[in-house]
């Protein structure tokens, strides 16, 4: 009986753990739908800003997304996250269950084009750091050496007019 137990115990905690859900997203520009995750895919459609649809997979800084008429690869920029779902006005049960099992803790990072920005602790909290600063500065060139390296790239200088400032 205690094995059974335990047993009934695991499978339902695998249960609990297999549940996923596709987030809602709503489409907040004009956007090409990719065969691929990539800016060389094909197009395999073009979706109107406002279309809702799901997130159903992720890679990197692409969003594989399900709308009512395609599915496709989306650049995670051109979507927003949440909201009610395509066909529906809330989550579903197995969303709620899904956040309730892989809850995310509320934080004030910026996010600037994929790359984690810095929270306003991280700000307060900094310090200078003299040696950075002095290994920073051996990674520097002067401009000859910068303009020797160009020539030996055959790259030549060329003026450019400054605009007018009116």
């Amino acid at each position: 009986m205690r094995k059974q137990m335990r047993l009934g115990l695991a499978g339902l905690g695998l249960g609990w753990m297999a549940v996923s859900y596709a987030e809602p997203v709503t489409l907040v520009r004009e956007t090409a739908l990719r065969a691929e995750p990539s800016l060389f895919a094909a197009t395999v459609a073009t979706v109107a800003k406002g279309v809702t649809g799901e997130s159903i997979g992720k890679s990197g800084i692409w969003v594989h997304v399900k709308t009512p008429d395609q599915s496709g690869w989306v650049f995670t920029f051109n979507l927003r996250h949440g909201g009610p779902r395509a066909g529906g006005t809330g989550a579903s049960s197995a969303q709620a269950a899904g956040r309730f099992v892989s809850a995310r803790p509320r934080t004030q990072v910026v996010s600037t084009i994929g790359i984690r920005g810095l929270s306003e602790e991280d700000l307060q909290n900094a310090t200078f750091n003299g040696a950075e600063m002095e290994r920073l500065k051996s990674l520097s060139a002067s401009a000859q050496d910068g303009e020797q390296h160009a020539r030996a790239l055959g790259l030549e200088p060329a003026r450019i007019d400054e605009l007018d400032a009116q």
